[in-house]
């Protein structure tokens, strides 16, 4: 869980919003609050990214799940100063079934305080709901002597609210475009790819709940 991804945790409190008068201080609201599930799809691996942003940096998070129990603390070691402005928090990767086990559907509270104090709050929608795997025409996997300024083709999705495509060669991320929905093909502009390379095309189909399903294809470039 959650938990597992920091190695030295303090219980974060004070969350309620108490300032030294004893009055309830008005909490701020994040500016953006996503709970997503990321899932490659041929791999069966998935894995759950919670990505947040406040305009006044914190300095501890909890995360509850729909059941009100915590699920991930975060503060500063004593002597230390912590202020987030974003946070981003992946989980390793599991199957999804384990993962649905840990961390149920529903709404996820996300409470930090700024580092003077203030309360700062915010929810996620979590959804278990994932699209099927994207079926990619071309090129097609293991292939060689792929044109470096191909068209990379797939079958849309009509339940797919956009599509996300992500080509890297050499562990370098060489392009990332999103694509609206209903889209089934992207001409790879020249000079991007290089060639005799062997390359990494990634696509991505994300549902209206944010969820995206991946598939990877290898293939060399002539």
């Amino acid at each position: 869980m959650f938990k597992s991804l920091v190695a030295a945790m303090l219980v974060a409190v004070g969350f309620l919003g108490w300032n030294g008068s004893g009055s309830v201080v008005p909490p701020l609201k994040l500016n953006r609050q996503k709970l997503i599930v990321e899932y490659a799809a041929e791999a069966n691996q998935a894995t759950l990214v919670l990505d947040a942003e406040s305009e006044e940096a914190v300095g501890e998070v909890e995360i509850r799940n729909p059941q009100g129990a915590a699920i991930f603390e975060l503060s500063a070691q004593k002597g230390q100063r912590l202020a987030l402005s974003e946070i981003l928090i992946k989980t390793p990767d599991s199957s999804p079934a384990d993962l649905f086990k840990n961390y149920p559907e529903g709404v996820y509270d996300i409470l930090a305080q700024t580092v003077d104090g203030t309360p700062v709050q915010g929810k996620a929608v979590l959804s278990h709901e994932l699209l099927a795997k994207p079926v990619v025409i071309y090129p097609i996997h293991g292939a060689t002597r792929v044109p470096p300024h191909l068209t990379a083709r797939w079958i849309p999705d009509p339940a797919a609210s956009k599509y996300r495509l992500i080509l890297e060669q050499d562990e370098n991320d060489g392009l990332k475009v999103n694509l609206p929905a209903g889209s089934n093909s992207f001409r790879v502009p020249d000079g991007v790819l290089a060639p005799g390379t062997e390359t990494t095309l990634e696509v991505v189909a994300v549902g209206l709940n944010g969820n995206c399903t991946l598939v990877e294809i290898i293939f060399t470039t002539q």
